[in-house]
Parts: C-alpha cells; sequence; structure tokens
C-alpha cells in the first residue's frame, strides 16, 4: 500500500507544478 501512494502523490504534483507555472508566466 505504501508504493500506491507515493506514486500518485509524486505524479499528481509534479503536473500541477507546470499548470501553475505556465499560468505565473502569462
Amino acid at each position: 500500500m505504501g508504493r500506491r501512494t507515493p506514486v500518485k502523490q509524486s505524479r499528481f504534483p509534479d503536473h500541477h507544478r507546470e499548470l501553475v507555472e505556465k499560468k505565473g508566466e502569462r
């Protein structure tokens, strides 16, 4: 169960950071 949480949480922040960086550059 410890492998499913880190894998999903690591992918969410990675994709979310790209959306925030693109909005701030605009």
